[in-house]
C-alpha cells in the first residue's frame, strides 16, 4: 500500500510528488493545474509536485488510490505516467496540455 504524500496544500489546490499518484489521477478525468519545483527539505534535493483542485473527488480518488481501490485502465495509467515522465525529465509544457484534455 502507498503511503499518502501531501506535501503542501494551498486554499485551493491539493500538492503531491507521487508521480503513481498523478498519473493515476490525471487517468480517472482530474486535471493537473500546477505543478511547482523545489527542494526537499529532507534531503535539499530537486523534486516535483503535482497541483490538482482540491475537491471532494479528487480527496475520494486519492484515498481509493491509497487503498488500492481505484480502478485504472493499465495502459491508460501507463501512458499518463511516461507523459509525467517525459515531462518531468523535458520541462515540456506540451505534454501537461496532451494529458489535461478530455479523454473520447
Amino acid at each position: 500500500m502507498s503511503e499518502l504524500k501531501i506535501l503542501e496544500t494551498s486554499q485551493a489546490t491539493y500538492y503531491s510528488n507521487d508521480i503513481k499518484l498523478a498519473a493515476a489521477l490525471v487517468s480517472v478525468g482530474l486535471p493537473i493545474v500546477s505543478i511547482k519545483e523545489r527542494n526537499n527539505p529532507r534531503n535539499n534535493k530537486p523534486e516535483i509536485l503535482f497541483g490538482f483542485e482540491q475537491t471532494d473527488a479528487q480527496r475520494v480518488r486519492s484515498m481509493e488510490f491509497l487503498s488500492g481501490k481505484l480502478m485504472v485502465d493499465a495502459r491508460t495509467i501507463m501512458d499518463n505516467r511516461d507523459a509525467l515522465l517525459s515531462f518531468v525529465s523535458n520541462g515540456s509544457r506540451e505534454i501537461i496540455e496532451q494529458l489535461n484534455k478530455p479523454k473520447k
